[in-house]
């Protein structure tokens, strides 16, 4: 197996090593282990890579996919900004801050954006 904990440098040293040790619970899915989760980051990461720092919106909700997107835009190196995806001003601060991203698991995709 590789190691793939260095593309997770703020897990704590504990961590690291215990590929196998649950890091993350939700109903739908179960639990997913510190592997699993880094390779998810991973691939998440670099399908967000850009040559430049970009605003990034996380719709959260408390999944294990939708930890992983915000856990991968972070590794980008992006800004990501919290909110609330059943927040009624959603749509106003989309138009007005034009993120580069949006990270909504199972909502609609605004226009102008397009799903990856």
């Amino acid at each position: 197996m590789i190691n793939t904990f260095s593309t997770l440098p703020f897990l704590p040293g504990l961590w690291r090593g215990a590929a196998e040790a649950p890091a993350l619970y939700d109903s739908p899915t179960g639990w997913i282990d510190f592997s699993g989760l880094a390779q998810t980051v991973l691939e998440a990461k670099n399908a967000l890579s850009s040559p430049q720092k970009n605003l990034v919106f996380w719709l959260a909700e408390a999944r294990n996919d939708s930890v992983a997107g915000y856990l991968s835009a972070l590794q980008a190196g992006h800004t990501v900004a919290v909110l609330d995806p059943k927040q009624r001003q959603l749509a106003e601060l989309i138009a007005t801050y034009q993120p580069h991203c949006i990270i909504a698991p199972d909502i609609a995709v605004p226009a102008g954006y397009r799903q990856t």
